[in-house]
């Protein structure tokens, strides 16, 4: 696991989705939920490319670049 930020300040939370069965509706609550508690840390929602075991070098570089923290699940 990634080291924990002592702080969400000036982070940006994505929640990924990789589309499996309905990933994004427990992703998109989850965002709406951490938003609620959490109203001064931006979130984004995406979609990575491709399917679950194929790379998305693109989004990573991005979440990279913003110092961001993500959020990957998969759903049933």
């Amino acid at each position: 696991m990634a080291p924990r930020f002592g702080t969400l300040t000036e982070r940006t939370v994505y929640f990924v989705d990789v589309r499996f069965m309905n990933g994004d509706v427990l992703l998109k609550e989850m965002q709406r939920a951490f938003s609620d508690k959490y109203p001064g840390v931006k979130t984004e929602f995406r979609q990575k490319r491709g399917g679950y075991a194929e790379d998305d070098p693109t989004l990573w570089a991005e979440i990279k670049e913003r110092g961001g923290v993500m959020v990957m699940a998969i759903g049933h």
